[in-house]
């Protein structure tokens, strides 16, 4: 199965197949995880709890983003 990549705005993409998306059991929104592997990368559905702790991670770096730029800098 193959697929190419396009132009989406100023990014790049691509689009499922209609057979990936089944089988990866996915709608419109659902986020998904990249993984590379020694065979390329893996595209995996993610978990909803793994997708709620990202969302919560992102708020803590928001709320909190000076704070974690002046520790890397130590």
């Amino acid at each position: 199965m193959k697929t190419k990549v396009r132009r989406i705005g100023s990014s790049l993409g691509v689009c499922l197949p209609k057979k990936v998306i089944e089988y990866l059991q996915v709608e419109e929104g659902r986020e998904l995880q990249i993984i590379r592997s020694v065979n390329g990368i893996e595209l995996s559905k993610m978990s909803e709890e793994t997708s709620q702790v990202l969302e919560l991670c992102k708020k803590i770096y928001r709320e909190n983003e000076e704070w974690f730029l002046m520790m890397a800098n130590l």
